[in-house]
């Protein structure tokens, strides 16, 4: 009994440590229901070959589940290879490689292929007929591999000379040229057994000079003699006679009178030499001979005009300036200054101005301002017992509002028709908006005035888009666009002029998209509510 108690401590801890044990294996490595797997790929185990089948497994991608499945033989998978049929090549029979069988099945996978016959292997040669310069030799043996006699030929022997000599490539000496006394050469191999000496040249033997040509004062003479020996000419050259005149006369540099420059008669040359004989004499220049005028060019208020006369002798033109003309506007007229009148400026016609001279034909007139053109009134606060409301309308035009109080007293949950009001609005009618037909009060020419201050035209010069006044639209704007929309730059009140292109009174990242879209001629800028722009 104590020796029982002394194990159940033991048995305890068993208990506890196979516990652990098989919580820990559930715990990684659970199993699935049967019909839960979630299979892997299958992997091949065992490669198949010719002879025997492969294996392949897949396991379940969730437990330690797996299945395995045989791989059909593949006839084409063989074993290592190995050669049969080889034999060896003898002197005179041919041998073989062998084939390469596999080592599983039998099967040939590489036909062998044939070995020539190595020939005999003759390792001592003794002479039979000895070689010489003209022909060659016969050699007897025995081959060392089969024992066979063998004979081959022998190639000639250069040192072997045996038949007579005879003397070439003999020269004779020239006038110019060395002789040569000749080689002395074997008649069987022709090989030079003994080189010749050169022979020097002999050199020239002339006879007497005789003249040839007569020198003159245009040409040199010239003199021959010949060489007895190798019929050789040898000239030389008889200098100019300059008082041998023997051909004609010409008259040269003869030159005619123009209008500016002088004429020459002309000098008499010798043919031959070409020494002048006699000079000529210098005719004055005749001076231009002109025709009328002719206009080529008339004159306008910007421009000069021009005309020409031409020399009937040698074409020289002559130019003359008109003055300019100041009536004269042929350059047509522009307008300029036009300004379209808005709801509360006046407007102008423009002024005719001469494209020319730019000075100003007719002035133009001032056209009276349009006038806000408002819509309905609507209820911006309704009034109550205790507090004032308020109603506005809007100028379909321009923008501009004109706001007007209404009195407290009235009841929120009627319309009623508000009153009269100088100091705080104008009449309304029921619905609460104001009757766009009631003649203006005190406060409403002040609200108007106050509207009208807000109202401005754009300058001519505006260029939209042009965020970095460089004068030009580019993506660099709309890319400052992004940096100003995102405070990370300042701005000018002329940058936030031309890069609020929607006209909404801030720069922001639809302004950079449509500045965008602009560059690649995608859309186009709209115009400003009044002014004018030049992009």
């Amino acid at each position: 009994m104590r020796k029982m108690l002394k194990l159940l401590p033991w048995i305890a801890l068993a208990v506890c440590v196979l516990t652990v044990c098989a919580a820990a294996w559930d715990e990684y490595h659970p199993v699935c229901p049967d019909d839960a797997h979630v299979m892997g790929e299958w992997r091949v185990t065992k490669q198949p070959n010719c002879v025997s089948v492969g294996e392949q497994r897949r396991d379940c991608l969730n437990c330690i589940y797996f299945e395995v499945e045989g791989i059909p033989k593949a006839p084409e998978n063989h074993g290592p290879a190995m050669t049969v049929g080889a034999a060896a090549a003898t002197c005179t029979a041919p041998g073989y490689s062998g084939d390469e069988v596999c080592s599983y099945c039998k099967k040939e996978l590489l036909a062998g292929s044939v070995l020539p016959a190595l020939g005999h292997n003759t390792e001592v040669w003794m002479d039979v007929q000895p070689a010489t310069c003209a022909a060659g030799g016969k050699q007897q043996g025995v081959c060392t591999r089969c024992g066979k006699p063998d004979t081959r030929n022998t190639q000639v022997d250069p040192d072997n000379h045996t038949g007579q000599t005879e003397v070439k490539n003999e020269k004779k000496a020239a006038c110019l040229t060395a002789g040569y006394t000749g080689d002395t050469v074997c008649k069987s191999c022709k090989k030079v057994l003994a080189s010749g000496e050169t022979i020097p040249a002999l050199g020239h033997s002339f006879g007497d000079w005789a003249r040839t040509k007569a020198a003159t004062c245009a040409a040199a003479g010239e003199k021959t003699r010949v060489c007895e020996r190798c019929g050789k000419k040898e000239t030389e050259v008889l200098p100019v006679d300059p008082e041998n005149h023997t051909g004609l006369t010409e008259v040269k540099n003869e030159k005619t009178a123009a209008c500016l420059t002088a004429g020459y008669s002309g000098d008499t040359v010798c043919k031959g030499c070409k020494m002048v004989l006699s000079s000529g004499e210098t005719i004055p220049a005749l001076g231009h001979s002109f025709g009328g005028w002719a206009l080529t060019k008339a004159a306008t208020c910007a421009a000069a005009g021009e005309k020409t006369r031409v020399c009937d002798r040698c074409g020289k033109k002559e130019n003359e300036v008109l003055p300019v003309d100041p009536e004269n506007h042929a350059a047509g007229t522009v307008k300029t200054g036009q300004i379209a009148p808005t709801c509360v400026r006046q407007g102008y016609t423009g002024d005719e101005v001469c494209r020319g001279c730019k000075a100003i034909l007719s002035v133009g007139e001032t056209l009276p301002a349009a006038g806000h053109r408002y819509a309905a009134w609507i209820v911006v606060a309704p009034a109550t017992e205790k507090r004032a409301g308020s109603m506005e309308r809007v100028c379909t035009v321009c923008g501009a509002k004109d706001r007007r109080t209404v009195p407290a007293g009235n009841d929120p949950a009627i319309t009623p028709e508000l009153p009269t009001d100088p100091a705080a609005g104008s009449t309304t009618n029921g619905g609460g908006r104001a009757d766009p037909s009631a003649a203006p009060t005190a406060a409403e020419d002040v609200s108007r005035s106050a509207a009208d201050e807000d109202v401005s035209l754009y300058p001519e010069d505006l260029l939209l888009g042009d965020v970095n006044l460089n004068g030009q639209v580019t993506a660099s704007d709309a890319r400052l666009a992004l940096r100003i929309a995102a405070k990370l730059n300042l701005y000018t009140d002329r940058q936030k002029l031309q890069g609020d292109v929607d006209f909404n009174d801030t720069i922001n990242a639809r302004d950079a998209r449509k500045i965008l879209r602009v560059c690649a001629k995608l859309e186009s800028f709209d115009a400003p509510p009044s002014g004018k722009i030049r992009c």
